[in-house]
């Protein structure tokens, strides 16, 4: 609606509750948290998170304009959520939307990827291996994770056919987001922010946040902003409550205080990884490739509609690509030779 004040989604009280709850997700996000798996020490580890939110803060803004185009040059169009698809098919030579088209599903296949390998490592690890079956050998874990990751394509896909029930991909998100991401999260948060909590602390703010929005989500006079707020209220509170007089035995005080005491001591210099110019050549060589094919693709692409605007502007994002390959190129590290 443009403004902040036309329509249920530009309302203060909405925008507020959203933001919270992407915020939380986004924290506890296990795609996300793996970019940190990949940084040298702590230092480097700030630096990601600063990266990644000035991404996020940035990069959004341009993917949605071509969705807010389409409110002028579509307004006819009868799904909202087609939006970007239509006005690609309408602004877009062939050969370019079918390189859009590619990296969409591209795109898609590397996120699902991520979020089902994480997802078949803690169904085997952390529940068939540590609750079930601690003996289990390399060959019966790995058969379970593909079994688990099978599963729980079959239950995506399922419910995506059902997308449409809960009125789009934005509502379906939004929607069990609150209701089940936001409980599962917090305690994580709280947990690793506060000494006090507990496990049984997390299996009750899990729980009665569930509950909660369950509960609230089905009563109609119910926004879902105040539903998602009393959850994330529900939640926090009954995790801090929990803690305020949870007894630990001597041996859970112990692991407590090592994980409390590893979490504060730096990485010891000798620890960190060493990073060699050869690494550094392998993987901007990769990056060359990779931008290299981009930009021929693009020029290839807008050969048969040079003649439009749009193929001139897909000849120059190609030339700009191997430009900044080309670049790249010259200003990779020597190899070095021993």
């Amino acid at each position: 609606h443009f403004t902040l004040h036309n329509g249920p989604k530009g309302s203060i009280d909405y925008l507020l509750v959203y933001y919270l709850m992407i915020t939380v997700k986004h924290n506890g996000n296990w795609a996300f948290i793996q970019r940190f798996y990949s940084v040298r020490d702590e230092a480097a580890g700030r630096k990601m998170g600063l990266l990644s939110a000035g991404l996020f803060f940035v990069f959004p803004i341009l993917f949605l304009l071509p969705a807010i185009a389409a409110a002028s040059l579509l307004p006819g169009l009868e799904n909202p959520e087609m939006a970007y698809v239509s006005i690609a098919l309408e602004l877009l030579p062939t050969g370019v939307m079918g390189i859009m088209l590619a990296a969409m599903f591209a795109a898609t296949m590397s996120s699902l990827d991520s979020e089902y390998n994480v997802i078949a490592s803690v169904v085997t690890s952390d529940i068939y291996q540590r609750l079930f079956k601690p003996d289990a050998g390399e060959r019966e874990l790995m058969w379970v994770a593909r079994v688990s990751t099978l599963v729980i394509g079959c239950i995506v896909m399922v419910g995506a056919l059902f997308v449409e029930a809960f009125g789009g991909a934005f509502e379906a998100s939004k929607l069990f987001a609150s209701l089940f991401a936001v409980p599962l999260i917090i305690p994580i948060l709280l947990g690793v922010l506060f000494r006090k909590a507990s496990g049984f602390g997390a299996l009750v703010s899990l729980f009665t946040g569930v509950a909660t929005g369950l509960i609230l989500n089905a009563v109609p006079s119910v926004s879902w902003q105040m539903a998602t707020f009393l959850t994330i209220l529900v939640c926090v509170t009954s995790f801090w409550a929990s803690g305020l007089r949870a007894r630990r035995s001597p041996f859970q005080k112990k692991t407590l205080n090592a994980f409390f005491d590893r979490l504060h001591t730096p990485i010891p210099e000798p620890d960190k990884p060493h990073i060699t110019p050869d690494f550094q050549r392998v993987l901007l060589s990769l990056f060359i490739l990779a931008l290299g094919a981009v930009g021929v693709l693009f020029l290839a692409m807008s050969v048969p509609s040079v003649g439009e605007s749009s193929g001139q502007l897909a000849m120059t994002a190609g030339g700009i690509c191997l430009l900044v390959a080309l670049s790249l190129y010259f200003m990779m590290p020597k190899k070095v030779t021993i």
